[in-house]
């Protein structure tokens, strides 16, 4: 039983150096975690996707511009909507399985930046928290396991810029078909309903991606 964020860190750091958001708000005192809080009076997630609804279908892994990216993310509600609040998750590996042998060698030894930096910019435009100076960072577009030897996609809407070495519209072309992928996935998707006390625990940089419904 942990009846503290203190007890709830403690735990967590089993797992390895907790990361710190460099934009997110946090609870006070306790950097390692990041708060996501939204109601009908705030806007930020509108601003942010440019979107006018309660939602907007746009896939994404948590921090993939950071060098090392988190391997684990644990994400619990404290508080919920009546209707709504699901999260949906995708297997990278499964996506990367689902395409053709050929097309998988095309992408082999392809990386990607990844870019943290409109997500820095928009947190210091609007006089929220900048931790430290946005990164950019190459990645492999398809990732191994490095105990399983699984692979597993790597791309994500919400930070993968452009893939190294293409022209734009190459590279645009070769990820929207990547996101089109996974995004149609339905069979190799999950949908988290959340009650009181559930936690969701993932690997959140090989094998999931993503998208939060209507919270």
């Amino acid at each position: 039983m942990y009846d503290s964020v203190s007890d709830i860190r403690r735990f967590l750091s089993h797992f390895g150096p907790i990361h710190h958001h460099p934009t997110s708000g946090n609870v006070k005192g306790f950097p390692e975690f990041h708060v996501v809080y939204r109601d009908g009076k705030e806007n930020r997630y509108k601003d942010y996707r440019g979107a006018n609804r309660l939602s907007r279908l746009q896939w994404h892994s948590d921090v993939t511009y950071e060098k090392q990216p988190p391997s684990t993310t644990f994400f619990w509600i404290l508080d919920q909507p009546t209707v709504g609040g699901d999260t949906l998750f995708a297997s990278q590996v499964e996506a990367y399985n689902r395409l053709s042998p050929e097309f998988r060698k095309r992408l082999e030894g392809l990386r990607a930046v990844h870019s943290a930096v409109y997500q820095a910019n928009f947190s210091r435009d609007r006089g929220g928290v900048v931790r430290r100076e946005p990164v950019e960072t190459e990645h492999p577009v398809v990732r191994v396991h490095p105990v399983t030897g699984e692979k597993a996609l790597f791309v994500n809407e919400g930070f993968t810029r452009y893939i190294v070495g293409f022209k734009k519209e190459e590279s645009d072309f070769l990820l929207n078909f990547l996101y089109d992928h996974i995004a149609k996935g339905a069979d190799f998707q999950i949908r988290a309903r959340y009650e009181p006390g559930t936690v969701a625990i993932w690997v959140s940089c090989l094998f999931r991606l993503s998208w939060k419904i209507g919270c």
